[in-house]
């Protein structure tokens, strides 16, 4: 059986991802508002065999971050860098759909 795409499936609720790493492993973690506080985290493992069937390298984690960033965008999500403040955090994202770009709403 070959090894499907990447596909992030994004928490409609999610305001925040963040790529993490440890011994080659990819996990992103989604995060949004619970109330007014950050709370509520959804994990996704990114399987390196689906990395290598969309043509990313898992051994690079430029090429991942840029992976991960082309498919946010591929699936409907604008997305702004945030800064890094964990062990073993490659990237970190403010998104929101896209849908927001053409609206009155704030995002």
């Amino acid at each position: 059986m070959e090894p499907q795409p990447v596909v992030l499936n994004v928490p409609p609720q999610a305001r925040t991802a963040r790529l993490k790493t440890q011994s080659q492993r990819w996990q992103i973690r989604y995060q949004w508002l619970v109330g007014d506080t950050e709370g509520h985290v959804e994990i996704r493992n990114i399987d390196p065999d689906m990395l290598r069937a969309d043509q990313g390298d898992p051994n690079d984690t430029a090429a991942v971050v840029a992976h991960i960033e082309h498919r946010l965008e591929a699936e409907g999500y604008v997305y702004d860098d945030r800064p890094i403040e964990e062990e073993f955090c490659v990237a970190s994202w403010a998104i929101g759909r896209q849908a927001f770009l053409h609206s009155d709403h704030p995002r």
